[in-house]
């Protein structure tokens, strides 16, 4: 890789000790590690049990020469197909079938970081009670309803909350997002996390839409990744919450595209997985 347009910015090299081990090979997270590809990551660790098909085609990275294939296998090729120095293992099995996604975060010899793409909600759970187990960060996406937008977390051991702490303060606030990859009926429109946001659905909306929140993934991934002492032409991220508004939603207080709020989730005393 020739990164001499970027370097002014980032150093690449300092990501090279870095390993992405992303829950799910999905429109979302193809997105976010085609980006991370693209500015330093080499190393990936990939799980999907999922094949492509041809309805993927209008929201994916992967194209037509990968149908019928697994997608972590397809997207390791797509990474080698950028990069021919990376090093890549996919496993085309979900995360928690597979004894490689444990043995990796026990992994000490390498700084890793989770990327959650997965869309179901207790896979999450399952991603969460592991990574905080193993003081290993993660980053998190999800889309909401018709791709109105979408919100990206970031776990880090040291500080901020879980993602457990989210579900919790939900609840004491008398929200949820447990149900939020249903299908809506009439009486379950809930408000997610109080950000004035409606909920998601396994039908996120347009590439474009879910775009938008896959480069924000990315971005919060990569600073995750960046190391405190590596050159870098940005300030960092202070928030570990990140809720964003493609387009105008009055109904739910947001009112412009392209609307960002940020939050900091902090450790929630009654989590049953990180309470302090």
């Amino acid at each position: 890789m020739d990164y001499s347009r970027i370097l002014k910015i980032l150093n690449p090299q300092s990501l090279g000790d870095r390993v992405v081990m992303a829950a799910g090979c999905g429109s979302g997270n193809a997105l976010a590690l085609a980006e991370l590809a693209k500015n330093g990551v080499t190393r990936f660790e990939l799980w999907d049990d999922d094949v492509l098909e041809p309805v993927n085609l209008v929201r994916h990275v992967l194209g037509r020469a990968h149908l019928g294939r697994n997608k972590a296998e397809a997207m390791a090729d797509w990474i080698y197909d950028r990069n021919e120095e990376a090093r890549v293992a996919a496993y085309p099995d979900r995360i928690e079938d597979s004894p490689p996604f444990a043995t990796g975060l026990a992994d000490k010899d390498a700084t890793r970081l989770v990327l959650c793409g997965v869309d179901d909600m207790n896979a999450r759970y399952r991603i969460n009670r592991l990574c905080v187990e193993s003081g290993t960060p993660f980053v998190a996406a999800m889309v909401f309803r018709r791709g109105m937008g979408g919100m990206v977390f970031r776990y880090e051991p040291s500080r901020g909350g879980c993602f457990n702490c989210l579900t919790e303060f939900a609840r004491q606030h008398g929200m949820t997002i447990e149900e939020a990859e249903s299908e809506p009926t009439g009486a379950s429109d809930e408000q997610v996390y109080g950000l004035g946001l409606d909920a998601f659905e396994k039908n996120p909306g347009l590439s474009i839409d879910i775009g938008f929140i896959s480069l924000i993934m990315a971005r919060v991934a990569l600073e995750a990744l960046l190391p405190e002492d590596g050159r870098r032409d940005f300030p960092p991220l202070r928030s570990n919450l990140i809720a964003f508004a493609n387009r105008p939603d009055p109904a739910q207080g947001m009112k412009k595209f392209f609307q960002a709020e940020h939050f900091f989730l902090h450790p929630q005393e009654d989590c049953v997985v990180c309470g302090v």
